[in-house]
């Protein structure tokens, strides 16, 4: 019985359509590069509401076999979606037919339940127009059958020993075995680009965070090497431009070099600069737009208009380069008011 996994999204569910396809395919690929990286391929099913993942395991002659699957490619799976911002979670189950009896007969070859559980509670969930059962009928008729199958068991629908997870999609039922918790949030990398410091813990936290809200980290002097390790974990395409040009980004207007904000904590030193530092257009020419400049730019777009220029797309293509120039880089400070037993808890977290 080889595992596959329901992915469940976090608030990209609560964006319009265009917007959650959209942040969808990051997510999806970004979960794809961690997945590579800690050796393992998946395949997503995206042919109906849920997303289903599974995994292909290379044979000799690169043909895709299940059965080679071993638990460590499974542990590497969820090490990686447990790291993939825009999951809340990912429930491991087993495909079998849609069928109360076919699920039966799966919880036997699990020898379930064990000399400890003596009540128990089914939750059946239909998701799509499927033809056949519906979830109450669906978890009546399990329940009913486990009964039959244990006399000695309970039924407990508040706080049983054991729950029976069932997932009803309209190909299968797919018995669900663990969840595994992943970070929720936006999927990195589709509310642009922050730029950050890595040389302490709280600066750690910080980025984390701002990962966590959709933010895609470009580091800054001083870094510390162990932290970035532990960040790249979350993120396989930090420092990566090419990656990053693969995964994608969200839908803003803004090209994908555009650094809108820098992370300053009050751990980090505040430097006056950074409250006149404009956004550059391209971070690799790192210049820099003063107050002044920005000014005498606007003023020379003003007389263009007034001469009346032709080129109506060359004067949109000015003002959208202007508009990205005269606008400041944001400060941030997302660490803001915690306690230090927050903190504690929160970096043990990212750490682990």
């Amino acid at each position: 019985m080889q595992p596959v996994w329901i992915l469940r999204i976090d608030e990209i569910g609560l964006k319009s359509s265009p917007v959650r396809r959209m942040f969808t395919g990051v997510m999806l690929r970004t979960l794809t590069a961690h997945c590579r990286a800690r050796g393992v391929t998946p395949t997503i099913d995206q042919g109906h509401r849920l997303l289903v993942a599974r995994l292909d395991a290379q044979t000799d002659s690169d043909d895709r076999d299940e059965s080679l699957l071993s638990l460590a490619d499974i542990e590497a799976f969820e090490d990686a979606a447990a790291h993939t911002f825009g999951l809340a979670a990912v429930d491991r189950s087993i495909p079998t037919a849609r069928e109360p009896a076919a699920v039966m007969a799966l919880l036997n070859q699990m020898e379930w339940p064990d000399s400890s559980v003596t009540t128990f509670g089914i939750r059946a969930k239909r998701h799509g127009r499927g033809r056949g059962w519906k979830s109450q009928p669906f978890a009546a008729e399990l329940g009913s059958l486990v009964l039959d199958s244990h006399p000695h068991l309970k039924v407990n629908l508040t706080t049983p020993d054991a729950w029976v997870h069932v997932a009803l999609l309209p190909e299968a039922a797919h018995l669900i075995e663990s969840r595994i918790v992943c970070p929720g949030g936006l999927p990195c990398g589709v509310q642009g680009r922050v730029s950050a410091s890595l040389d302490s813990d709280d600066a750690l936290l910080a980025a984390w965070l701002c990962m966590r809200r959709g933010c895609r980290i470009d580091l800054a002097e001083p870094i510390d090497s162990e932290l970035e390790e532990i960040l790249t974990r979350w993120d396989p395409a930090l420092g990566n431009e090419e990656m990053i040009r693969s995964i994608g980004v969200g839908p803003h207007r803004e090209p994908v070099e555009v650094v809108w904000g820098r992370i300053e904590i009050d751990s980090l030193p505040h430097s006056n600069e950074a409250q006149t530092t404009y956004r550059s257009t391209e971070i690799t020419d790192g210049r820099e737009v003063s107050n002044a400049e920005a000014r005498e730019n606007t003023m020379a777009l003003k007389s263009d208009e007034k001469v009346g220029l032709t080129n109506q797309q060359d004067i949109e293509l000015d003002g959208d380069e202007l508009t990205r120039q005269r606008v400041p880089v944001a400060t941030l400070d997302p660490i803001a008011g915690w306690g230090e037993e927050e903190k504690a808890a929160a970096i043990a977290l990212i750490k682990a």
